[in-house]
């Protein structure tokens, strides 16, 4: 059998361009697993801190309840954060609460919330983001 001389060269060139591929598909894999983690890590933050503002909230309608009025200013503590809060009067019946979490240290989100002692729940929210 002879070998003709244009099959000479032709596993190299397929095999290149096969691990070029290769290599390209496992690179944009990758892109999409960094870009989840930051998802799942930012979800998380979120999460906590909402957790946090409900069960701070939580925590000043039963001090509430119990002692018949509430401290101005204070602060809660949680296993990876701290939640500030300072309550101003509005009317005879709401209070506004002014709340900032702070998660491991850094202070992400601070929100308002009107509070009615007569309904026992927040008729208004705001959340102000920090960067």
């Amino acid at each position: 059998m002879t070998k003709k001389m244009n099959e000479k060269g032709l596993f190299y060139p397929f095999v290149l361009i096969l691990i070029v591929l290769l290599s390209f598909v496992i690179t944009i894999q990758a892109n999409f697993l960094i870009r989840e983690k930051r998802i799942l890590k930012l979800s998380s933050i979120l999460l906590q801190q909402e957790y946090y503002f409900k069960q701070s909230i939580i925590y000043l309608d039963e001090q509430f309840h119990l002692n018949g009025e509430l401290p101005i200013e204070g602060e809660y503590s949680f296993n990876h954060g701290t939640v500030y809060y300072d309550l101003e009067d509005q009317e005879g019946s709401l209070i506004k609460i002014i709340l900032e979490v702070q998660i491991n240290g850094v202070a992400n989100v601070e929100a308002i919330a009107y509070y009615s002692l007569i309904e026992r729940e927040v008729v208004k929210w705001i959340e102000i983001e920090r960067k």
